[in-house]
């Protein structure tokens, strides 16, 4: 195998595209950047840019492409921000990085192109219908017969609940043992050992026969596929050794044990050069899912982080679970603001406006300035139990059973797409979704294809100019009146929707299908943006796997409820000194989501905890005080 040695040439290349007149540092980034002869492991705590060196590196590789004898390269992300920029920033240049023999996009592209949709073909004649949760449990609700049988199985596993049966019939996924099909929840199997009870065969029925095997898939199906396929056709690994020299794969702390297992089979390090990217101090899913494949015996740290200042990093250096050669750096710049936000149950409402306080206190509202708050547990059944909800009551969880119901309706699809901010291109993105799932919903087929959003676009801008056009004029003439959820405007939006959707489906039911452009009456525009605002700050809330990835200018990182006790205070046994190689695995958990939370701030960082919570380590916190780490505050 031939090794690619990076010249200056191809160092400064990467440097002028990436950082212009600036360079990489020479004692992190730039030995990760130019180590092209073996397989590595690289850890970077938040901030430390590690993506960029990953870009530096492959930016470089390009003068080198194609490789010897034939060979690309395979590039591995999570999502597509780095392939985007990479996009973004060589242009034309890039071109040959989405080119055979080459290889970028997501671990999910990768898996349906190369091992998925292949199998489905092959084995059952078929291919993608679709591949779309919300899609798949349409379907699966429309097979009455089966879901009758399920529903009476389900009643009695969920103790008498009704209420619950359609969820956990949801819940229900294939898995693969001893060569079969085996119906599990999570990775526990509901050992249905005999084949011809009722139950059996309705799921077999239901999730096999009619979902599975008509290409109507899950996300998590298309992993069962792709094993499926290594199972029956072990060679091949001896494809993809072939086909690749490098393999560099980016947030790897965020792989599933199924995506490790597969990756593990296919490439081989002993085949070619393979380089991980990550930090298992953030790997924040649960302890089965999100695990670390294969680490190499060469490894690197990038230890500064170029987001948070010296004292955050002195304080969250205490919560990295993972063995670590060098301490956490800050970036150089001056200390942050640190708090400890103490308050009574009865006042917990008042946590948010403290923070805020503290805001305005220190002039941290400029420009693009971000403020969040965030906490492990969105919401609890059981209000005695904290979560983001106790401190916001109008926070909208993904837990929200009333939310967690994603609909058809544009007013739905529009609000699970805006996040922070509803858009011109949004909102177009909104209605060519919601007429595609509405056709897709009809079994509405074009030129013997499932209509996807690409297709849809694509013909309308040749083929339909004028309704284009005029949608297009009507969507930014009426984007505020939308924003503001004005009935007239949906109404209006909903109209010109039709006249492309008649031209799919002649027999569409015109008053059913204007339906979905009705305002709805349990609407979320108050709350759409999980947004409360006050003296023109605007504070936004999210889970901590919600804003994992962000940079905040301040942070509220607020105490939650897990599983008897809440995170702070485990959490803080450690954060004041406890032994940090006796963890509990709960202990673990909440370790990494409060290193992931508490470390998006570069200038504000307040913790809330309860009264109860305090009294139970005040001496450790009050010397934290006294020496100039953080200062309490009472809320």
């Amino acid at each position: 195998m031939s090794i690619v040695k990076f010249t200056d040439e191809d160092v400064h290349y990467a440097e002028k595209i990436l950082l212009g007149s600036k360079t990489f540092d020479i004692n992190e980034k730039l030995p990760i950047i130019k180590r092209m002869d073996t397989s590595t492991s690289v850890m970077a705590c938040p901030g430390s840019g590690k993506t960029t060196a990953l870009m530096g590196k492959i930016i470089a590789l390009v003068n080198h492409l194609p490789l010897y004898d034939g060979k690309g390269i395979c590039i591995i992300t999570h999502t597509n921000v780095a392939i985007n920029e990479i996009k973004n920033r060589l242009g034309s240049k890039g071109d040959i990085l989405f080119q055979y023999p080459n290889f970028i996009g997501t671990i999910q592209a990768f898996t349906d192109k190369f091992l998925s949709i292949p199998f489905l073909k092959q084995t059952y004649r078929k291919g993608i219908t679709a591949i779309n949760d919300e899609y798949y449990y349409q379907k699966m609700f429309q097979r009455k017969k089966e879901i009758t049988i399920l529903k009476k199985y389900a009643y009695g596993k969920c103790g008498g609940d009704y209420s619950k049966t359609d969820n956990y019939i949801k819940s229900i996924v294939l898995r693969r043992k001893d060569g079969e099909f085996d119906f599990c929840i999570g990775n526990k199997s509901l050992n249905l050992k005999n084949k011809s009870s009722e139950t059996y065969k309705a799921l077999y029925s239901l999730l096999v026969d009619n979902l599975f095997s008509q290409g109507i898939l899950r996300y998590d199906d298309t992993y069962l596929l792709a094993q499926m396929y290594l199972e029956e056709h072990p060679e091949l690994t001896n494809y993809f050794c072939s086909r690749f020299q490098y393999v560099f794969m980016d947030e790897v702390q965020d792989n599933r044990a199924v995506q490790n297992e597969i990756l593990d089979k296919i490439f081989l390090p002993e085949r070619m050069v393979i380089q991980k990217f990550g930090d298992m101090d953030q790997a924040i899913y649960d302890e089965k899912e999100g695990t670390e494949s294969s680490a190499f015996e060469v490894r690197y740290e990038i230890s500064k982080s170029m987001r948070f200042p010296q004292n955050i990093a002195d304080i969250i250096e205490k919560l990295r679970v993972e063995p670590h050669k060098k301490a956490l750096k800050g970036n150089g710049s001056e200390d942050a603001f640190i708090y400890i936000l103490v308050f009574d149950y009865d006042k917990i409402y008042n946590v948010k406006d403290k923070f805020i306080d503290l805001i305005l206190k220190h002039n941290l509202k400029k420009g693009k300035s971000v403020f969040k708050c965030c906490g492990w547990v969105g919401y609890k059944e059981k209000d005695e139990q904290l979560s983001i909800k106790s401190y916001y009551p109008a926070y909208i969880s993904n837990k929200d059973v009333t939310i967690k119901q994603v609909g058809l309706s544009f007013q739905s699809i529009l609000e699970e797409n805006a996040k922070h901010n509803v858009t011109v291109g949004l909102i177009y993105k909104s209605v060519i979704e919601c007429i595609v799932r509405y056709l897709n919903m009809n079994d509405i087929m074009f030129e013997e294809k499932r209509i996807t959003y690409f297709l849809l676009e694509k013909y309308i801008k040749n083929n339909m100019t004028i309704e284009w056009k005029n949608l297009r004029s009507l969507i930014v003439r009426e984007a505020i009146n939308i924003k503001n959820y004005d009935e007239t405007a949906f109404k209006l939006i909903g109209t010109e929707a039709l006249h492309i959707v008649l031209t799919f489906f002649e027999d569409c039911n015109e008053k059913k299908f204007l339906k979905l452009f009705e305002k709805q009456a349990n609407s979320k525009k108050n709350v759409l943006y999980n947004c409360y605002t006050r003296d023109g700050v605007s504070l936004l809330f999210d889970t901590v796997h919600g804003v994992k990835g962000e940079t905040h200018t301040g942070t509220l990182y607020v105490e939650t409820y897990f599983n008897k006790k809440t995170d702070m205070q485990r959490i803080l046994k450690f954060m004041l000194g406890g032994n940090i190689k006796k963890l509990g695995a709960d202990e673990k958990k909440a370790l990494k989501v409060g290193y992931v939370g508490m470390s998006r701030a570069t200038d504000l960082l307040c913790t809330a905890i309860s009264n109860d919570t305090f009294k139970m380590f005040e001496e450790g916190l009050m010397e934290l005080e006294r020496s100039g780490k953080l200062q309490i505050c009472y809320v």
